[in-house]
C-alpha cells in the first residue's frame, strides 16, 4: 500500500533528525539478509548508540537535501540500509564490517565518516582500525615500559646487595 504525503513527511523529518545528530553513516547493501539477522544487527548497534534504518532512497536523499550534505544515494545499487552512529564514528563502521564478515548477504555499500563521502574501500579501512580503547590501552602500556623497566633495574641493585651481605656473612 502506497504512503501518504503525511506518512512520508514524518519519515522525512525524522531522518533529518538522524542525519542532524549522527557521526557517521554507513550504507549498506541488505539484499538477501534474512529478517532475523536484520534483528540481530540491529541489537548489535543499539548496544553502541547507533541505529539502522531501511528506507526508500528518495525518501533518504530529501533527507539529505534538507540538511545540505550534499550527496545521494542514486550511486547504490539494490535495497540499502543506512546506519547512523550518535556516540562515536568508528563503532557503527566496525559493527556492520564485522556483522558482513559473518553474514556475507550484508554488503558495505559507502559511508558518510568526517564530513566526506566515502567508497566501500575506504569505509573498510575505517573498519580496519583500532577502537580508541584499544589505542588508549597501548598507550598506557607505552608509558608505563619505561617506569617498569626502571623499577627493575632499582629491585636488581637491591637484590645484588642483599646477595653480597649474605655472601660475606656465611
Amino acid at each position: 500500500m502506497p504512503r501518504t504525503k503525511e506518512k512520508k513527511r514524518e519519515i522525512i523529518k525524522n531522518l533529518e533528525e538522524k542525519v542532524g545528530a549522527q557521526k557517521a553513516m554507513v550504507f549498506v547493501n541488505f539484499k538477501g539478509l534474512k529478517m532475523d539477522s536484520l534483528s540481530e544487527l540491529r541489537e548489535n548497534l543499539k548496544e553502541s548508540g547507533s541505529v539502522l534504518t531501511v528506507t526508500k532512497k528518495k525518501l533518504i536523499d530529501v533527507a539529505f537535501k534538507n540538511r545540505k550534505l550534499g550527496i545521494s544515494t542514486s550511486d547504490l545499487k539494490e535495497e540499502i540500509a543506512v546506519i547512523f552512529g550518535t556516540k562515536d564514528e568508528l563503532s557503527p563502521v566496525k559493527i556492520a564490517y564485522d556483522f558482513s564478515k559473518k553474514n556475507p548477504s550484508l554488503k558495505i555499500a559507502g559511508g558518510y565518516i568526517e564530513g566526506v563521502l566515502r567508497n566501500e574501500d575506504e569505509v573498510i579501512q575505517f573498519a580496519k582500525l583500532p577502537s580508541r580503547q584499544e589505542l588508549l590501552s597501548s598507550l598506557v602500556g607505552t608509558l608505563q615500559s619505561p617506569i617498569s623497566g626502571f623499577a627493575s633495574v632499582l629491585q636488581g641493585n637491591i637484590k645484588g646487595l642483599l646477595y653480597l651481605l649474605k655472601q660475606i656473612k656465611t
